[in-house]
């Protein structure tokens, strides 16, 4: 089928239509037959059964196991408290990423990975687009999350799942335990648990379409799935197999007044030498006399030193910044996207939140498939494999030099020299006795650096999991003991490239007039770019300066556990019921940052080291369920 949509205003239609070519439409009824088949057997499963089969319906209540516990009951009670989030109210939610969904409960801190704060804002990590499950904000590695009661391949080194790896349209229901659960599954499950249980013995074929944009017409987001299956062998096995394909169009911050003005940054396009890094301080008489040559400026207040900052416009004039209560006087940079000045007039400064993303792009695409087999009546086996791909786009403002990560400027600079308003100020410095270098030191500038563009970050994700088991019950006379051995394997594959760093080697070289590179793009020799005002990067030199850092990281997770549980004896008051169990867990990470990152040659991003590790857990567990009072005076 062909989709099309219209925009009016703030809602969204869409219409469908058939594909022209005949081999689509001859597939298209076939799928609705199968679909209006589906919905008659449906139909058929609905009618009340008759009053007859209630008794024996209630001799065979299946019993389940409710997160928070091994031990399988045919009740619904919990020591810990749940919360039950049914696949309708994830279809209600109409997004491609689990995040948003549950992010709207109380419990849950708001969507992870989908705006960029909050999320990477530029920096060097391994969480760019992910969708995480955060309880109480205490942190997403916090929560325990599962599938099918089972543990997930982690997205992260530091052992988050990332829930896009979860097949949306395979999601039954979702417990989600908020009160800790360490005591049931360890540590890791500090803040809560998240149960993802997924449709049993599904047989058929469904498809679905979702299409959502926001009422100011961006940020448009696709989901589109499809799942296939039935049974085999006489009805003793299963199999299941489930495609998808979500995207989510990017918001831009600069298109929401509430979020266009966040994070401010006080180090604007043009650069400022701040205040305290002259070696001794320029007058202010020095400072007025050169704004004086400027119209519309006001003398800044009082005599002797000068402690605020200078800038430099890309004209070559001289502005004042961050000198208390004076105003700023001169700056000619307004205009540029996000630049302004503050609120009290003091300080020149840069609106991040116009640079970021509110709504990160993202694609992914999720392949699941599930099979299970009776090999007799009291054993079971099962397979499962999930695997998920997805791209993740962040972009936010150029890197900036700041306190650690300074540009230096000699004095001998030829920017620096002829500039006349800068030199007047600069002569101004009284010597210091006690500093011999005071007047010679080069100058400290700190700035955005828009010259290399805006930095871009790319996330990709590779992760897949494979599970294998046996199940079943042991025949003894009264008692319902079930057993259930497995092993998973997964790995994750992380690529990121961030775009438009700028090399602090190659800065520098340009800075001191000994820059002497070739390229394809052109020359970059001596001092071939002004540091002093908004100015661009010449071809040659962009090509000199800026870089793409490549960082990879490679994760793999072993899993082995056991469980066997069951009725020991009938008490008065119930069953006296068991669960004892053994697993073990392995996993390793090894990442590889881009060499650039490693010797600290980045502007725009973190320094970082090539590191690896590995993690091995073997533990044995114990649950014991007692009853101890039923159907007394105020108890059940």
């Amino acid at each position: 089928m062909d989709k099309q949509h219209h925009v009016h205003g703030g809602a969204t239609q869409s219409s469908l239509g058939f594909w022209s070519n005949p081999t689509r439409v001859l597939a298209t009824v076939l799928l609705t037959g199968a679909m209006a088949g589906l919905t008659v057997s449906a139909a058929l499963a609905d009618t009340p059964p008759a009053a007859a089969d209630e008794p024996e319906k209630a001799a065979n209540i299946e019993a389940i196991v409710v997160t928070g516990s091994r031990i399988s009951r045919r009740d619904f009670q919990s020591d810990s408290p749940i919360v039950t989030i049914d696949q309708s109210t994830l279809a209600a939610a109409g997004q491609p990423t689990l995040d948003r969904a549950i992010g709207e409960m109380p419990q849950f801190s708001a969507a992870q990975g989908m705006s960029e704060v909050g999320d990477v804002q530029g920096s060097t990590g391994f969480a760019g687009g992910q969708a995480y499950g955060d309880l109480r904000g205490l942190g997403p590695n916090r929560a325990l999350v599962l599938m099918d009661g089972r543990r997930m391949m982690q997205s992260n080194p530091n052992g988050t799942v990332d829930l896009n790896t979860i097949p949306m349209s395979m999601i039954e229901n979702v417990e989600v335990i908020t009160g800790g659960a360490s005591a049931t599954y360890g540590s890791d499950a500090i803040a809560g648990v998240l149960n993802f249980k997924l449709r049993e013995h599904f047989s058929g074929a469904e498809v679905s379409v979702q299409h959502g944009a926001t009422t100011h017409g961006d940020g448009a987001t696709e989901h589109v799935s499809a799942l296939l299956g039935g049974n085999f062998a006489d009805d003793r096995g299963n199999m299941v197999l489930a495609f998808e394909y979500s995207e989510r169009d990017v918001v831009h911050g600069a298109d929401r007044p509430f979020f266009a003005n966040i994070r401010q940054l006080a180090r604007p396009p043009e650069g400022i030498l701040p205040g305290g890094t002259f070696g001794t301080a320029p007058t202010i008489g020095a400072v007025n006399s050169v704004l004086a040559g400027y119209p519309g400026t006001t003398p800044i207040a009082g005599s002797g030193a000068y402690n605020g900052s200078l800038g430099v416009n890309t004209d070559g004039t001289i502005f004042t910044d961050l000198a208390a209560p004076n105003c700023v006087q001169n700056y000619r940079g307004l205009g540029q996207k996000g630049v302004n000045i503050g609120a009290g007039c003091t300080q020149v400064q840069v609106a991040l939140g116009q640079f970021f993303a509110l709504q990160v792009p993202l694609t992914k695409y999720n392949v699941f498939a599930r099979s299970t087999y009776k090999i007799s009546d009291s054993v079971s086996a099962y397979t499962q494999f999930s695997f998920m791909e997805s791209t993740a786009r962040d972009e936010t403002a150029g890197g900036s030099t700041g306190p650690g990560k300074e540009l230096f400027i000699p004095l001998n600079n030829p920017y620096v020299v002829n500039n006349p308003g800068l030199q007047t100020i600069l002569n101004s410095r009284p010597v210091d006795p006690t500093n011999p270098n005071a007047l010679t030191q080069p100058l400290v500038l700190t700035k955005l650096l828009s010259m290399s563009g805006d930095r871009i970050q790319s996330y990709k994700y590779d992760v897949y999991q494979a599970v294998a088991g046996l199940k079943g019950d042991i025949p003894i006379p009264g008692t319902d003991l079930t057993w259930d051995v497995y092993g998973s394997y997964g790995s994750t594959l992380f690529n990121n490239l961030q775009q438009n760093d700028s090399s602090k080697a190659a800065l520098t070289a340009i800075l001191n007039g000994t820059a002497n590179y070739q390229g394809s793009g052109g020359s970059c020799v001596g001092y071939a770019w002004n540091p002093l005002g908004s100015n661009p990067l010449t071809p040659g030199c962009r090509e000199y300066v800026t870089r793409e850092n490549s960082n990879v990281n490679t994760i793999t997770q072993k899993n082995v556990e056991g469980t066997l549980q069951g009725k020991i004896v009938t008490l008065p008051a119930g069953d006296l019921r068991f669960a004892v169990g053994a697993d073990y867990r392995g996993s390793s990470f090894d990442y590889h940052p881009d060499a650039g990152l490693i010797n600290n040659d980045s502007f725009s991003y973190d320094t970082t080291v090539a590191t690896s590790g590995t993690q091995n857990v073997r533990e044995v567990f114990a649950e014991l369920l007692v009853p101890v009072l039923k159907d007394l005076p105020l108890i059940e």
